[in-house]
């Protein structure tokens, strides 16, 4: 009895001091481990309270992501929208994408026009990109303080103008007014800041207004603006004192516009002068050597010397820092690339100083070593292995611009040398995981990495694997273009998998009259090739007859595309319709040859005529029998005897037929 009533006082005191830890957590628990002591005798608990996780703003919205996963099978962000309105191939895309940015172009243009119209804030909180800009000046006499209130609002050439202004009147300006006013100069070129794109803008941007990298290319700065600023030198030489900062900013912006020789010269007088300067400068400088180099070997001197600088002056190179040298060196991957030149050498010694300094490589320094070890077509890859096998399982950071050229070129890699499935599939599982793909980059990008990785797939994979890819990715991620079709056929042919060919050519027609065009031969003799089950054998014929009515819709629109149809085409639609037991509409078709043959270019096989003469006689039709084996004879055909000869056997025929027939042979 004492004992079950002393076990409940326990159990009773251990429950009040469990509700006040909970209660008050930091002032119970010392009381709860001294209490739980004197109660148990020989057991003490100790509470220990978590340390709080900095959480950033989107980490629920990224907790709740995590738990649904992306659908592939439903369109992109930007397209969601009405299903009739879901663009399904690149073209509307690309059209319903920009019309977004257009019309978002249109409201800005309307808020500058008539500001007035639009000052009723109702954000909350206030968001300044809604509002109209502003276009009147607190300031509007040539002051120092109206130079400054230009500087902020990034108006260069209001700011010139009031710079000149008080030149020509004689004033002073402080120090840090004419560091800002150059820092404003040399970001912007002297000229007025170009309107920021939209998203949609950017992520379509054309091939021709923007090249990519392509892999004999390297890796290049897409503007081509020149260095045309001098107004920023001759204000950096009117400086009382020529700060670091004062340097930083004109070496960055002629660096920025390409202007090597001037830059490297200004380096050198401030290395002269023993002037201190921060990590970006020796980045924009060792970005530059490529260009101000003639050769690989003045490139990785004036790279050594610069990384020999950086010791001396105690700054500590970063990620960055690694990825501009080996940036520099692209433009002399063909040379290093040579087995003789030994470039992975080169390659070699900064990943080891990197691992030595406990620097990380990200995408883009593994871009730029794959880009050098691997220039060659016919290399062999090794590098690209190691790199696949080191990612392996990483979700990775970004880190720099060109983080988003790893992918589209590894997997060329593997297309061009590697030929290895294995390290395909390794390459799209990295891609795969965590939030990688934002790795992929823009459209164009996407599309140049899964047109490759399909053809590396159509070259060693089995079909069916192949189209599980295929239905996963069309048409939402990726569609394929010209040059991918072919492998796809391809594979289809090999395997004699014909049932997906109704799949495949839906894709062909959504892109377009122009790939009709070109696949329209190619898939109808695909379809012919052998018999198939009555079900596929009906789809194959409406694809049939949809191609003859697209050519006779463009005919009839008098538009300046169309589709052509040759003989051959001709007797495969033919074949088509027989098959499906069409007879009737194949006879159309056969009619409309004999009549318009002169419009058909080639000839028809010889097939075509056998299973014609075939569904004559299955139909007991023997005018139209007589009609094919004239057109026979017309179109010099083969077996136009043994058709002869079979007509006679399946028909009662009378005397004068059978003459008829005689004379056709032997005319």
């Amino acid at each position: 009895m004492a004992a079950s009533m002393s076990q409940a006082v326990r159990l009773s005191c251990r429950s009040l001091l469990l509700i006040r830890s909970r209660c008050c957590p930091c002032s119970c628990a010392q009381h709860t481990a001294v209490s739980s002591a004197q109660t148990t005798g020989d057991v003490v608990e100790k509470i220990e309270i978590p340390k709080r996780k900095k959480r950033d703003s989107l980490s629920i919205l990224k907790a709740l992501s995590s738990t649904v996963g992306k659908d592939d099978l439903a369109p992109g962000y930007m397209f969601v929208d009405d299903p009739y309105l879901i663009p399904r191939n690149p073209r509307e895309q690309k059209m319903f994408a920009l019309s977004k940015s257009s019309g978002r172009e249109a409201a800005r243009y309307m808020i500058s026009k008539v500001p007035d119209c639009f000052e009723q804030d109702t954000a909350a909180p206030h968001i300044p990109a809604f509002m109209p800009p502003k276009t009147s000046y607190d300031h509007t006499d040539p002051t120092e303080l109206a130079l400054i209130e230009r500087i902020q609002m990034r108006h260069v050439k209001n700011a010139i103008e009031i710079y000149q202004h008080i030149k020509r009147n004689g004033s002073n300006l402080k120090e840090e007014t004419m560091l800002r006013f150059l820092e404003l100069l040399c970001v912007f070129n002297g000229q007025e800041p170009p309107p920021v794109p939209h998203p949609e803008t950017v992520f379509f941007s054309s091939q021709e207004a923007q090249k990519k990298p392509r892999f004999k290319e390297g890796i290049k700065d897409a503007s081509k603006t020149t260095w045309d600023n001098q107004l920023a030198e001759t204000l950096f030489e009117e400086l009382p004192n020529k700060t670091p900062e004062a340097y930083t900013y004109l070496i960055r912006g002629m660096a920025k516009y390409f202007e090597a020789d001037k830059a490297f010269h200004l380096y050198s007088e401030l290395k002269e002068k023993k002037i201190s300067v921060g990590k970006e400068v020796y980045d924009t400088m060792l970005r530059m050597s490529g260009k101000y180099s003639t050769s690989s070997e003045e490139c990785f001197k004036h790279i050594q010397d610069l990384f020999i600088d950086m010791s001396a002056a105690k700054v500590k190179p970063d990620v960055l820092t690694f990825n501009a040298a080996l940036k520099s060196l692209n433009k002399f991957a063909g040379f290093l690339s040579d087995p003789k030149i030994r470039g992975v050498d080169y390659v070699g010694r900064y990943l080891a100083e990197m691992k030595f300094l406990g620097i990380e490589p990200c995408l883009a320094t593994w871009a730029h070593v794959l880009f050098i070890t691997c220039f060659q077509k016919n290399s062999d890859g090794a590098k690209l292995y190691e790199i696949i096998d080191h990612l392996q399982g990483q979700e990775m950071t970004f880190q720099d611009p060109d983080d988003l050229t790893f992918f589209s070129l590894a997997i060329k890699k593997v297309f061009f040398a590697c030929k290895d499935l294995e390290i395909a599939y390794k390459i799209d599982e990295l891609v795969n995981t965590g939030s990688n793909k934002k790795f992929l980059g823009d459209q164009n990008q996407i599309n140049d990495y899964y047109n490759y990785f399909f053809r590396v797939l159509c070259m060693f994979e089995t079909v069916d694997k192949i189209m599980e890819y295929y239905e996963r990715l069309v048409p939402h991620t990726w569609l394929p273009y010209r040059n991918e079709f072919p492998f796809l056929l391809d594979t289809i042919e090999v395997e004699k998998a014909y049932r997906h060919l109704p799949r495949i050519w839906s894709d062909i027609m959504v892109n377009g009259y122009d790939y009709i065009s070109l696949f329209a031969d190619r898939v109808l003799t695909m379809m012919v090739s052998t018999t198939h089950p009555p079900e596929l054998q009906h789809r194959f014929a409406m694809i049939a007859k949809h191609i003859m009515k697209t050519r006779d819709d463009l005919i009839e629109q008098q538009k300046k595309m169309s589709v052509e149809i040759n003989a051959p085409m001709m007797g495969n639609i033919i074949l088509l319709f027989l098959r499906d037991g069409q007879f009737d509409e194949a006879w159309n078709h056969f009619e409309r040859y004999r009549c318009q043959h002169t419009k058909f270019a080639g000839l028809m096989l010889d097939d075509v005529y056998v299973e014609m003469v075939d569904n004559c006689i299955m139909q007991q039709d023997v005018r139209k029998a007589f009609v094919c084996v004239t057109l026979m004879g017309e179109m010099s055909a083969s077996n136009q005897r043994e058709m002869v000869e079979k007509i006679k056997k399946s028909f009662n025929l009378t005397d004068s037929e059978r003459e008829e027939l005689d004379l056709l042979v032997s005319s």
